[in-house]
């Protein structure tokens, strides 16, 4: 199988996170993946030539914001859709999908999110080949101020929590999901990531605080091989 991973870091150290993260979620080498680095080249459509499903990662750009190649991101997301190659999108990426198909994403540092959240299925997510097992309510890892409010017409709710109305989505018969939580991410990952980064982009979180909100995250970091599995 060959996944494309589209990264949006200009940090080196977060890209290499971010591609452990998903190898280890996903149950393969890393080296299985063709990558994509979106800040320093210009995806084009071609870049979906041969390969099975795309997964968008976080970023710390916005999609209402100037950002290296915004458009010919968008443009991809579509190009997928076109082309019936399953594409998962997590947050950053989520939040592309959703700004390509007619969503609205919004800045929103009242309700922001880092560290450990509890998610609830929406009412039909059980009707969802990757959601189906997944309990009513389940933890996941989230580091974000930027929030879908507007979901595509086309889009179904999957997940909400209580900052957050949307969690989780996907437009049926498309096999396009977007996750706003980061199911890549492990409780001891993202002890290191925050550590790292010292929440200098949290809004004033206090680190402390969000590392005492961590906990295990098993149901949301399955939803990586759900996808490659079963989509």
């Amino acid at each position: 199988m060959s996944v494309l991973l589209v990264t949006v870091r200009d940090d080196e150290e977060f890209r290499k996170t971010d591609v452990e993260c998903f190898a280890r979620a996903g149950g393969f080498a890393p080296e299985r993946f063709r990558l994509f680095d979106a800040t320093t080249a210009i995806p084009m459509a071609p870049l979906l030539d041969g390969v099975d499903a795309s997964i968008i990662g976080g970023s710390r750009y916005s999609v209402f914001e100037p950002m290296p190649h915004l458009a010919e991101l968008v443009a991809l997301v579509r190009e997928a859709k076109i082309r019936h190659v399953p594409t998962l999108g997590v947050c950053f990426g989520a939040q592309l999908i959703a700004h390509a198909f007619g969503g609205e994403v919004i800045r929103d540092d009242v309700h922001e999110e880092y560290g450990t959240f509890d998610m609830r299925c929406a009412e039909d997510a059980w009707t969802d080949m990757l959601f189906a097992d997944i309990p009513d309510v389940f933890p996941a890892q989230c580091a974000h101020h930027d929030r879908i409010a507007k979901l595509p017409p086309a889009a179904m709710l999957l997940a909400s929590s209580a900052r957050c109305g949307v969690q989780a989505f996907v437009m049926p018969g498309n096999d396009i999901y977007g996750f706003q939580f980061h199911p890549e991410r492990s409780k001891a990952n993202f002890v290191r990531v925050i550590e790292r980064k010292a929440m200098d982009s949290a809004g004033g979180t206090a680190l402390e605080a969000v590392r005492q909100s961590l906990r295990e995250t098993p149901d949301a970091e399955s939803l990586i091989a759900k996808f490659i599995d079963r989509v």
